[in-house]
């Protein structure tokens, strides 16, 4: 990417001038509508928030529970040119139980929609958190490229089982949370986002109840390689799964 690059400039240039009506005191209001993104992380999460930013009437927070146990930022006042506000709430949050009580009361006492995102493979998504994790780069617009050597890992079948009965129970308490709750709910996956991503996000904007844009993110996939070059014992693990229920995800 090029620093200059035009669609830098129009990010930056649309980031500035929400912060800047979000300044001042007499433009804002709280009369908008509010929404979550629910994913496991590496899933998609990032993407998805970046290209909600883009949008002049969509203000995306990021991850406020990160930092606290509340969704007070959801709920501040904010320029009158935004119309919907969320954040992302991570399926792993409802395994704290502060962080489990925040969506309950979030879901309950208000009108929030939740837009869920998944990526199909759940080894992908192992990999791409294992690979994040050794080498503290959760993001990426392209300007420096990881050498293959430093992300390259090493895995057990009983880690990736481990992580993939996780991922089933947190989205399974999570669904049946959102379906007590009657909660809008809006499907999508990190494939279909990243193949057509202005389909996809004209669906989303509508779900919102906001005019569809042309979506733009300066965000690039870090990991394109396949497996066999992320993962050093590949065939190994492969074999490990061999007529298992997770054999599929080897069809890389």
């Amino acid at each position: 990417m090029k620093i200059f690059s035009f669609t830098y400039l129009n990010v930056l240039f649309g980031a500035r001038l929400k912060q800047f009506f979000n300044r001042l005191p007499f433009f804002r209001y709280n009369n908008y509508n509010t929404f979550l993104i629910i994913g496991h992380p590496r899933t998609g999460t990032s993407l998805l928030h970046t290209y909600l930013n883009s949008h002049d009437a969509v203000l995306s927070l990021n991850e406020p529970l990160a930092h606290s146990n509340d969704g007070k930022a959801l709920f501040k006042a904010y320029s009158r040119f935004i119309k919907v506000v969320g954040f992302k709430y991570f399926y792993e949050y409802v395994l704290d139980i502060e962080k489990k009580k925040v969506l309950i009361q979030l879901i309950a006492d208000h009108k929030i929609k939740v837009i869920k995102i998944h990526r199909l493979n759940y080894l992908r998504t192992y990999v791409s958190l294992c690979i994040a994790e050794k080498t503290n780069e959760w993001s990426s617009t392209g300007n420096v490229a990881m050498d293959l050597l430093n992300k390259q890992i090493y895995l057990t079948k009983e880690e990736c089982l481990f992580a993939f009965a996780q991922y089933k129970n947190v989205e399974l308490e999570t669904d049946k949370i959102l379906a007590q709750y009657h909660v809008p709910v809006y499907d999508i996956t990190y494939e279909t986002l990243v193949s057509d991503p202005i389909s996809v996000m004209e669906g989303v904007a509508l779900f919102l109840g906001v005019e569809p844009q042309i979506p733009v993110s300066l965000l690039v996939r870090q990991n394109p390689e396949n497996m066999r070059e992320l993962i050093v014992n590949y065939e190994e693990l492969k074999t490990s799964f061999l007529k298992s229920e997770f054999e599929v995800y080897f069809e890389d």
